[in-house]
């Protein structure tokens, strides 16, 4: 076996929170003619989502306190997401807030910090009374521009000097930040990093808040038509904020290596990846690389089992960390020693065809790897073709 496939599981300090961050940005219905619709939100159809969502079972809570349980490494209770508002507008003020606090619930409002009731924006005294009142202030840069198109000294200007004036508005310095138009490059978050936020974040979707990029986490955009049920939707994967052991069977888009190509990684198991050599001959070795991954912030042990039931005329071996584990595999009794979270031990199946199958031409050969009985499955399918 290659030497590289002797290593055991490689440390991986990483630790993730899948709260669903929802944003919007004004809370009034749109005026004739806008020619940005998308972007307003009716108070009663903003109402009718967070009831729906409520009555499912969801709580709501703040952007910081969603970076403390991140600091803390600490997983809230299931079914909990964030409400955040963007750019500061008044409406946040007048209409979302008050809707906010009659469900029981805080928001989170990214605020422009340079507006101060210009531009149809909060004033400085509203967006103090907001945070006296238990909702979140954010960063969302002094001026609104767009960061990519700043020089260093531009950037210090919008997101520094904003924390500044939030220091001068609330008595303290915003813990998050969010780009504005979702737009950002490296030299843009380093900036961010550079005023110490917790957490930064993105328009891209999702809902993630990893300690591999904590400064551009997820959000789910939500529209101005969407119903309660259309974003119970959008949420609903993410009920479990930290979700217990999952496998992942890490391939590459080539199988003449270990771990070349792609690497795919998944919070939920893909369905079947495959891995696929052509014109093989019998008799000669060949190898199908790929690595177990532990999808999550437990340790976990994983059970594996070969099904060569389509490649009867082949030799098949395993190997996990260079240790050849065939037979326990192939009798569905082997389970992997633990692995730490987020980290991975190497694997390796090897076929050996034997004398040309002319119905079908190929050998198939499918290993799974499930976490626990009853747990997840994911599996790679290794297929030999004459």
């Amino acid at each position: 076996m290659p030497v590289a496939l002797a290593r055991g599981s490689t440390p991986a300090p990483e630790w993730q929170l899948h709260v669903p961050v929802l944003y919007y940005h004004h809370i009034a219905c749109a005026p004739a003619g806008s020619l940005e619709p998308q972007y307003w939100m009716c108070p009663d159809q903003l109402t009718a989502q967070l009831q729906y969502v409520k009555d499912a079972g969801w709580s709501v809570i703040t952007v910081d306190q969603l970076a403390d349980l991140y600091a803390a490494r600490t997983c809230p209770p299931s079914k909990t997401l964030v409400v955040s508002i963007d750019d500061g507008d008044r409406d946040a003020y007048t209409n979302a807030a008050p809707i906010l606090e009659g469900l029981g619930m805080r928001g989170s409002f990214f605020v422009i910090a340079g507006r101060d009731g210009t531009q149809g924006a909060m004033t400085n005294t509203q967006v103090a009374d907001l945070a006296a009142r238990g909702h979140a202030i954010g960063n969302h840069t002094l001026d609104h521009a767009n960061l990519k198109k700043l020089d260093a000294a531009g950037l210090t200007h919008e997101i520094e000097d904003a924390q500044v004036v939030f220091q001068q508005i609330l008595g303290y310095r915003p813990q998050t930040f969010a780009y504005p138009y979702g737009r950002f490059n490296d030299a843009v978050v380093q900036s961010v990093a550079a005023s110490n936020f917790d957490l930064g974040f993105t328009v891209m979707a999702g809902a993630v808040e990893t300690t591999r990029a904590p400064l551009t986490s997820k959000r789910i955009e939500i529209k101005s038509l969407d119903s309660g049920a259309t974003v119970l939707s959008k949420i609903a994967a993410y009920a479990d904020p930290c979700p217990g052991p999952t496998p992942d069977l890490v391939i590459g888009a080539s199988a003449t290596g270990p771990f070349r190509g792609l690497h795919v990684e998944s919070a939920t198991p893909i369905s079947t990846e495959k891995l696929r050599r052509s014109n093989v001959k019998a008799g000669v070795a060949y190898g199908y690389y790929m690595r177990l991954t532990d999808q999550s912030n437990t340790s976990s042990s994983f059970a594996l089992r070969l099904d060569k039931t389509a490649a009867a005329n082949a030799r098949v071996v395993v190997y996990v960390a260079g240790q050849n584990v065939t037979a326990a595999v192939v009798a569905g009794t082997y389970s992997t020693p633990v692995i730490a979270p987020w980290t991975w031990i190497p694997m390796a199946i090897r076929i050996i065809p034997g004398k040309a199958s002319l119905s079908p031409p190929s050998l198939v050969v499918d290993l799974y790897a499930t976490s626990g009985p009853g747990g997840v499955t994911d599996v790679v399918r290794a297929i030999a073709a004459y």
